[in-house]
């Protein structure tokens, strides 16, 4: 059980201005989101385009909301006298500072004085430099912590940061030297994203939980899991490359990696999900929930047929809110909350019942929603239902600078 911290003081308070500014780029970038649905109705604004826009949405989500918190939990979590949140704090200004290039001119270059620039991606490559001033910062860190199940996966995770970097430093030098393909692009971004999203974000979590967890941290499944998810999406990322690159012979190669990496994340959740029960639900709960059926997905979108399924019932943006809103920010409330108590930002109860309504409202777009009961009214609901989450977290930070029915979140019981 962790026990909250007391009211901050020197590197806490650093620790909790990171969080407050992480907090508010997710809303800024949740309310992107939310304009794009509201776009399929009635169109951007100021000749932005739909692409240009999903790019700033999920750039903003993945580095200046999800890895910076990350980052200020994992080294908090990794030792109490941890030290370098300004690595965190640098990835949100990082972040934050490619949203508007990517928002009006997306991977495009961006006219600046007069000259073009590609604003975008020289704001996009200090995120990199984040990355590895964190890696620093947590090695020397590490050498204070204890061995277990939690340093288990934040090493892990670091290493599928860095692994997952490696694809990002070959688009830079693809695009530097003039030498990109669309083919060769594609691989490299999925080369990057795979790792980066299934791996570091995942296997971070998973430690935040399992350190919130002690019981669940000391099951005997919990490190061979985490071992099979981090080696499988080394393994499926290498074969993936090769597959989208011409090498056919990779084609199963990268199949069964998926299945083991999705029975890995699957497995490392058993612990953690028997302890939930065992303690009749927490702010875990769902994000657990949600991570669980993330890698039962994932096994099943690695078989052919399960793809095709997918794609034919056109699942993809809601298996993506699942996990990025549903798996990983709620989880990353829960773990806020344990380490900072419960007038923490963020509101992990209510935020839990927006994100429902959230996804609710994504049903009625996907083939599994029966076609007698749709009509005009489905994009409507699910461009009002995506205002639920950044409106809840707004006000939720807002009262943190006064009294607030948020000071006591709704359905968030003690860890």
């Amino acid at each position: 059980m962790i026990v909250p911290e007391p009211p901050p003081q020197g590197d806490a308070r650093i620790a909790r201005a990171v969080w407050h500014a992480a907090l508010a780029c997710f809303v800024l970038a949740a309310v992107t989101g939310a304009g794009m649905r509201f776009a399929m109705m009635h169109g951007l604004p100021w000749g932005l385009s739909f692409e240009n826009a999903r790019h700033a949405h999920s750039h903003l989500m993945f580095f200046a909301w999800v890895t910076p918190a990350l980052m200020m939990l994992a080294l908090r979590t990794l030792h109490p006298a941890a030290r370098g949140y300004w690595v965190a704090a640098a990835a949100v200004v990082a972040g934050l500072l490619a949203y508007l290039p990517f928002l009006t001119s997306g991977y495009h270059p961006t006219t600046l004085f007069g000259r073009e620039l590609p604003l975008s991606m020289m704001a996009a490559g200090l995120n990199g430099a984040a990355w590895y001033a964190y890696a620093a910062v947590y090695l020397r860190a590490r050498r204070h912590a204890s061995d277990g199940t939690v340093r288990h996966a934040l090493d892990a995770a670091l290493f599928l940061l860095l692994f997952a970097s490696l694809g990002a430093l070959g688009l830079a030098a693809l695009g530097a030297g003039g030498l990109a393909s669309p083919d060769w692009m594609q691989a490299l971004v999925a080369a990057f994203l795979d790792p980066f999203a299934d791996g570091w974000f995942a296997l971070a979590l998973l430690a935040l939980a399992y350190a919130a967890r002690p019981d669940a941290a000391r099951s005997r499944l919990a490190r061979p899991a985490i071992d099979l998810l981090s080696v499988a999406l080394a393994v499926r990322t290498v074969a993936r490359l090769a597959r989208d690159t011409g090498t056919e012979l990779a084609v199963p190669v990268a199949a069964a990696a998926g299945v083991a990496a999705g029975m890995g994340l699957l497995l490392a959740c058993m612990p953690l999900l028997q302890d939930e029960v065992r303690r009749r639900g927490s702010a875990w709960s769902v994000p657990l929930a949600l991570l669980a059926l993330k890698g039962g997905i994932a096994v099943v979108l690695a078989l052919p047929a399960g793809q095709a399924w997918s794609d034919a019932m056109a699942l993809r943006v809601l298996w993506l809110h699942a996990y990025l809103l549903g798996g990983l920010t709620l989880g990353l409330l829960a773990a806020a909350r344990d380490r900072f108590g419960a007038t923490i930002a963020g509101a992990p109860g209510w935020t839990t019942a927006a994100t429902l309504v959230l996804l609710a409202g994504l049903l009625p777009l996907t083939g599994v929603w029966p076609r007698g009961a749709t009509g005009t009214w489905v994009l409507p609901v699910a461009a009002w239902t995506s205002l639920a989450p950044p409106a809840v977290v707004l006000v939720s930070l807002l009262s943190t600078f006064g009294p607030s029915i948020f000071r006591r979140p709704m359905g968030a019981s003690g860890p």
